[in-house]
């Protein structure tokens, strides 16, 4: 995976987004359907332009779902932690929060006695 946040220009398309980060036109395009990331800003011929904003949101997707997050998972942590910028702590809560949770339930039907 590429450093999709990186700074080296300011508006990009989406080939190039999908270069620096190694996530399919297709699937970048299918998060914006799904309102995973917002619609870019477009020229008037059409053409998508990326913003660091925009970069930076679909990182996130990206690192989330290769800690094996659901997109509904992802989804709820953008809406929990939109104005949070420590992304990382975020993702940790969170999963941390699920495997306790887990944990919780796999105690309460194991058996008390072996």
């Amino acid at each position: 995976m590429g450093a999709i946040t990186s700074p080296r220009a300011e508006n990009i398309s989406i080939g190039e987004l999908s270069k620096q980060s190694g996530v399919n036109i297709e699937t970048i395009r299918y998060y914006e359907r799904i309102k995973m990331m917002p619609a870019p800003p477009r020229t008037a011929s059409g053409r998508r332009l990326y913003g660091p904003a925009e970069r930076r949101t679909l990182a996130f997707i990206r690192r989330s779902r290769d800690l094996g997050f659901a997109l509904e998972e992802i989804r709820a942590l953008k809406r929990k932690y939109a104005n949070q910028l420590d992304w990382v702590h975020a993702l940790v809560v969170w999963r941390f929060s699920v495997v306790l949770a887990s944990f919780s339930r796999m105690a309460s039907v194991a058996p008390t006695h072996v």
